[in-house]
């Protein structure tokens, strides 16, 4: 299992029938807040890419807001999948599985955060955003 795709969005839904990616404001990655910490729901679309031997296999996906220090921040979203070759795959080539979900950003501290992404338990990716300090002017 391989990560190909990992962006924050405005609006981000997989549509059940085709499995098509549909995003509005897809790649967001700055944020100005007028107050921290702060938590805030944030879309995000993943897809991953993976061989036909593993269509069927439930696999871990687990995703760690990180600060700008690189510790974990906030309580991390965890949800099992189960990809399966759908009725279109051709033989001998790679399945694509694609989620979208909504993530809870938690802040602490303006700066560099990401958003560690996990398969079984190893690192497959991360989402880079940035937190300032939004003034009223």
């Amino acid at each position: 299992m391989k990560l190909t795709l990992a962006l924050l969005a405005r609006y981000a839904e997989v549509d059940p029938e085709s499995g098509l990616l549909n995003l509005t404001g897809g790649g967001v990655g700055v944020f100005g807040l007028k107050r921290l910490p702060a938590e805030f729901p944030m879309a995000y679309a993943l897809r991953l890419r993976y061989p036909e031997a593993e269509a069927g296999q439930i696999f871990q996906i687990a995703l760690a807001i990180l600060d700008p220090q690189i510790q974990p921040v906030g309580k991390p979203t965890d949800f099992e999948i189960t990809p399966r070759l759908g009725e279109y795959h051709a033989d001998g080539g790679h399945g694509t599985y694609t989620i979208a979900g909504t993530v809870t950003l938690a802040v602490e501290s303006p700066g560099m955060h990401s958003i560690s992404i996990t398969i079984d338990g190893a690192i497959a990716g991360d989402i880079p955003f940035q937190v300032f300090l939004a003034t009223d002017e």
